[in-house]
């Protein structure tokens, strides 16, 4: 659907996608959210403890890529870690970390059955005006997911990836679905969160909570008021 192959005719409805998706990483406003300080200070602790903190978020609101610019600028974060698919967005987004800049190139080459272009909103302008913007404050960027990942393999995946590839010395905010980072049993499965925290006891969780959203249970919550949509490739 959001795919021209170089070879094929120029879909002008497609190239219409694409530019709408750059009009709206450069017209992304770099506004830190205003957090609480006794949040904040939660996730200083953990980050402190563990080198973690575990941010869960709801997928395609504008809100959660200023969360990260707030927390990063305040806590000094190094390393962001995010639900997406390593095989197919490692070569997206790794270049921003030499280049300063995300391959948007490589981006709207990936076919039309990308995960990216689903519309499920983990990806979204924000994210690239974001990392784009920190790109030189940043150690690394880890892609926890993998496509096709499912159900309690896809929770093992994410969390065994995350503890691999954990720097002790170079703090890391890890951004998943809210319901990812609990440390309960969720819906049958054992999220992230409770996977981690076996072998990394003590290390902790928040959500991004727009207004009127469900409340899960998590060791600080950030307000975020009336969730604004997101813009996804």
């Amino acid at each position: 659907m959001f795919y021209t192959n170089r070879r094929s005719p120029v879909n002008p409805r497609i190239c219409a996608v694409k530019d709408a998706f750059v009009r709206a990483v450069a017209g992304y406003q770099l506004t830190p959210l205003e957090l609480p300080a006794d949040a904040l200070a939660v996730v200083a602790d953990s980050l402190d403890r563990t080198g973690l903190f575990l941010l869960g978020e709801m997928h395609s609101v504008a809100q959660t890529p200023l969360a990260i610019l707030a927390l990063v600028s305040r806590l000094g974060i190094r390393t962001l870690a995010f639900e997406w698919s390593y095989d197919e967005l490692d070569v997206v987004v790794q270049p921003v970390l030499s280049t300063g800049r995300i391959d948007l190139d490589a981006l709207w080459a990936l076919p039309p059955s990308a995960e990216v272009f689903s519309a499920d909103g983990r990806f979204t302008a924000g994210h690239v005006r974001i990392l784009e913007h920190l790109s030189d404050r940043l150690d690394g960027i880890v892609l926890l997911d993998r496509v096709g990942s499912e159900s309690q393999e896809r929770e093992n995946g994410m969390a065994r990836r995350l503890l691999d590839d954990r720097r002790r010395e170079s703090r890391t905010l890890v951004v998943l679905g809210a319901a990812h980072v609990l440390r309960e049993p969720f819906e049958g499965l054992d999220p992230v969160g409770r996977l981690v925290e076996r072998e990394l006891s003590g290390v902790a969780n928040g959500i991004l909570a727009p207004a009127g959203a469900e409340q899960l249970r998590t060791d600080v919550v950030f307000p975020i008021g009336p969730a604004e949509p997101a813009v996804v490739p």
